[in-house]
């Protein structure tokens, strides 16, 4: 089955899951098992769908490891789905503890469908306790998949884990500055053509930096560099990720950040930008404020760049966004 066949399944689930107001509340596990027949298993994806991720991903994640008849080919789809409709919807409700548990979303990155990695790169930034750092290295292993979408969910579960991610960063880098290595379609996958993969390969490098930058604390020039050549539509949320890592520097380490003057133009260009979200903006002009508070012997051109993007800003019609930028001009302008 494709991915594009896995997406439609998800959507169909999830719709029907979110209408269940009857959803049965035995034994999840006793539920499961009739994920081996056919003409049960939708009932038991749309109802085992519409309770607590809590009850149901754990004892879903063990059938997977344990249970023969869950790992039939066609069952085992089945059971992916249902785990795609509990974390795709509320996945943060769930936490992933038992080594069990962990192999089987580890069984789950060397399916043959794309659609399945996904479910299972994502489901593993939920897992908590001593298993994080086996989910650290196999997200790490799946940063080499062939498919842009599971190396994308990979880098964005990394990002959860924080510093306790950083074996991640090297790999992390080297994606970052050179880009997934283009691979031929799946059988009975269409071409994407080279526009899609270029918008891929953007949107890729674009959730990699905010991974880089909640691993590592931040960015280095180069990287900030690449950022800035990536299509405009794909660069917002780093340019966000990047004014949040400004907002938490200490303020005895700003003025000696190497890729300071790198990020202060880089979110300058964006907090003035007004395709971004207000709320957005406004982040990146309280970024600003706070760098030109503590960062001593700024070059006058990123002065002059912080400036101009409270400049914007005061002239915006989100109020607090104004009011904060015209309060910054009177204090720095």
């Amino acid at each position: 089955m494709t991915r594009s066949s896995l997406v439609r399944a998800i959507a169909f689930t999830t719709l029907l899951g979110a209408s269940s107001a009857q959803a049965q509340t035995s034994d999840p596990l006793l539920r499961l098992k009739e994920l081996e027949d056919p003409r049960l298993a939708p009932a038991v994806v749309r109802e085992l769908g519409a309770l607590s991720p809590q009850k149901v991903v754990g004892p879903l994640l063990l059938a997977l490891e344990r249970s023969p008849g869950l790992r039939a080919a066609a069952t085992r789809y089945r059971a992916y789905e249902l785990l795609a409709v509990l974390v795709e919807e509320r996945g943060s409700e769930a936490v992933i503890r038992h080594d069990a548990q962990v192999r089987g979303l580890v069984g789950g990155l060397g399916e043959p469908v794309a659609g399945i990695r996904i479910v299972c790169a994502r489901a593993l930034g939920l897992v908590e306790g001593e298993h994080r750092a086996t989910a650290v290295d196999e997200l790490t292993l799946a940063l080499s998949d062939r498919d842009p979408m599971v190396v994308a969910t990979a880098a964005g579960s990394l990002a959860r884990f924080g510093p306790a991610a950083s074996p991640a960063l090297p790999r992390l880098r080297d994606l970052l500055v050179d880009g997934l290595a283009p691979s031929p379609p799946e059988p009975g996958e269409v071409d994407p053509g080279p526009e899609l993969l270029v918008a891929l390969d953007h949107r890729l490098r674009a959730n990699l930096a905010a991974a880089r930058i909640r691993i590592r604390g931040g960015l280095d020039a180069e990287e900030l560099a690449l950022l800035r050549g990536l299509a405009p539509r794909d660069q917002g949320g780093p340019a966000l990720a990047v004014s949040g890592w400004l907002a938490a520097l200490e303020p005895a380490r700003m003025s000696a950040e190497p890729a300071l003057a790198e990020a202060i133009r880089f979110v300058a260009e964006h907090a003035g930008d007004s395709v971004q979200p207000s709320r957005s903006r406004l982040d990146m002009v309280r970024a600003l404020g706070r760098v030109l508070s503590f960062a001593s012997a700024l070059p006058d051109a990123d002065r002059s760049a912080a400036i101009e993007a409270f400049l914007v800003g005061s002239m915006d019609e989100h109020d607090e966004l104004r009011e904060l930028s015209i309060h910054l001009l009177e204090t720095h302008g």
